[in-house]
Parts: structure tokens; C-alpha cells; sequence
């Protein structure tokens, strides 16, 4: 009995004290946007006259003189929670435009 009441009393108080700190859940984020931190991440592959189709949509780039994907290469369409859309390739955001396509015999579903 006494060796448990040592431990309770002095050992483990001891050993907790020298490890313990204060408790603050509120930690600055720093400069982190936090629009930046959450999103989801799909793959895109460049399909004919350069456009990139992702979940029904097309978007062409517009940027010229610069490399750019050509057909068959692969990046990335960054979905924020929020629900803006990016789209990079090599790491890069790549400016491009939406192109909208009117609904053909009334249908809600796409072809890719």
C-alpha cells in the first residue's frame, strides 16, 4: 500500500510535472490563408483543341507564348470548399477561361 500511495503522491506528480505545460487551444495561424489548407485535388488530361474536362465542364487555357499542356498531359483541378476552382500543371496555376456548353436533348449527364 504505501509503495502505490508513493507513486500517486510523489513519483507521478513529480514525472507529470516536469512534463506538463499549459493548455492554449488558441494558437495564431500565422499567414496561412486557410482557403489555401482545404480543398480536393482531381486529375485532368488535356483532350482535343486543347481544353481540359473535368466533372462536365471544359475550360480553355488562355495564356500564349508560355509552355503549355498539350493534348495527353496531365495536371491538377484544385476544388476549394468554398468552391472556386483552380487548375494547375507542374505545380503552377495555369489561366484559363470556362466554356460553356448548352444541355443537348435536355439531359443533365456528359460525355468524356
Amino acid at each position: 500500500m504505501a509503495a502505490n500511495g508513493f507513486l500517486k503522491e510523489t513519483y507521478l506528480a513529480k514525472l507529470n510535472g516536469a512534463f506538463s505545460r499549459p493548455a492554449d487551444a488558441h494558437m495564431s495561424r500565422g499567414t496561412a490563408d486557410i482557403r489555401n489548407i482545404l480543398w480536393f485535388e482531381h486529375k485532368w488530361t488535356v483532350v482535343k483543341d486543347y481544353e481540359i474536362r473535368f466533372e462536365c465542364r471544359l475550360f480553355q487555357k488562355l495564356e500564349a507564348g508560355k509552355a503549355l499542356p498539350r493534348i495527353g498531359d496531365q495536371g491538377i483541378v484544385r476544388v476549394r470548399l468554398a468552391g472556386s476552382t483552380s487548375i494547375l500543371w507542374k505545380g503552377k496555376r495555369l489561366l484559363v477561361e470556362e466554356i460553356h456548353i448548352p444541355k443537348q436533348g435536355g439531359t443533365d449527364s456528359c460525355t468524356a
